[in-house]
């Protein structure tokens, strides 16, 4: 499925948009209590919900033309440390639920831009108890905020497939955003892998945090990252430069199962 984001409010309210916003606003219909529903959900389920909703407000925010388009590093608080979902009577900010949920378990980023604050909640917050307590570095990439250093694809979460899908996007991203030059003996990374670069397996060492990588690349670009890695003492790696614009269609994975154990988006 195929979305076309920033067109003016009035001509994206489409009867499907009007059915997203009215589904949206049950959200806060949602039970949080203890032996309640989503207090009940296990690691992997909790996951998929919150990696879902962040995406769903970033969505909504492309509808509605809320999103930092004009001067966006400036701008970049105004809507994700702002704009809130009523989530069971709790607020969440789209800052939230990435750092104080989905990364709540992984090195706290440092603010990239001005008065941008990355939240962390304390033990007596009533939110606090659905943070994610696993340090999966592959949740940096599973999150979307629709610019174009981000992939134009959108993972439909599910708990029950939650691990083959976060290894699917994975593959996704860095098999999209990564690039080589072999002349010159260059990798270059998505700027993501400086900001969360801690959180990868082998961040100390350069070379071990690109084979970590590495290792969910395919096709052309996996065997230019390998034939690159294999003469280290001529290798650099740089980081590629983040493009803040925002992509004009985002397409949403599905990702099922099939019989073979393969997937189909």
């Amino acid at each position: 499925m195929a979305l076309v984001l920033h067109q003016h409010p009035t001509v994206c309210l489409t009867s499907e948009v009007v059915t997203f916003l009215d589904l949206v606003s049950k959200l806060k219909r949602v039970t949080v209590t203890p032996g309640a529903s989503l207090a009940k959900l296990n690691t992997a389920d909790r996951t998929a919900f919150f990696l879902n909703v962040y995406h769903i407000m970033v969505l909504h925010g492309s509808f509605l033309d809320l999103l930092p388009t004009v001067k966006p590093k400036l701008n970049w608080a105004n809507f994700y440390n702002t704009i809130t979902y009523d989530i069971a009577g709790l607020l969440f900010t789209p800052a939230d639920i990435e750092h104080a949920i989905v990364r709540a378990s992984l090195t706290p980023l440092k603010s990239p831009f001005p008065a941008y604050v990355v939240p962390k909640f304390t033990q007596d917050d009533p939110r606090y108890a659905f943070r994610v307590t696993s340090a999966d570095y592959r949740l940096d990439f599973a999150l979307n905020c629709l610019t174009k250093s981000c992939v134009q694809v959108i993972m439909i979460y599910r708990g029950f497939d939650l691990e083959l899908q976060l290894n699917y996007i994975t593959r996704v991203v860095l098999s999209s955003l990564m690039s080589t030059d072999t002349k010159r003996h260059v990798i270059y990374l998505p700027r993501i892998c400086e900001w969360f670069n801690d959180d990868v397996p082998g961040h100390d060492h350069a070379m071990s945090m690109v084979k970590t990588l590495a290792g969910h690349l395919e096709g052309t670009i996996k065997h230019m990252v390998d034939t690159l890695l294999s003469h280290p003492t001529k290798l650099s790696i740089k980081y590629l430069k983040y493009d803040y614009s925002y992509h004009s269609t985002i397409y949403l994975s599905e990702w099922k199962r099939i019989p073979s154990g393969r997937a189909a988006s």
